[in-house]
């Protein structure tokens, strides 16, 4: 579990970079957290470790990514509808 807890929290951290992709990423962090917490409460390793890690460093990057781009996907939408372009 450790091992998929760390590889799934570096494969959100290249997903959140990419858009719509944000979208799997953000869920995606948060099951590799909650794999290495569980994995490092059986047996403390530095796998576990390290996925925690990348985990919350994730969870918290793909939160802001997701949120500030839904944001400005918002304000440029009310923009263009305001303009009439819509």
């Amino acid at each position: 579990m450790a091992v998929a807890g760390l590889i799934l929290g570096i494969v959100s951290l290249v997903l959140g970079w990419f858009g719509w992709f944000s979208l799997i990423s953000l869920p995606v962090a948060i099951v590799a957290l909650i794999l290495s917490v569980v994995a490092g409460k059986k047996k403390k390793s530095g796998v576990a470790t390290a996925g925690l890690v990348i985990g919350i460093i994730a969870v918290v990057l793909n939160g802001v990514l997701f949120f500030t781009c839904g944001l400005c996907s918002i304000c440029v939408a009310c923009e263009a509808a305001a303009a009439g372009a819509l």
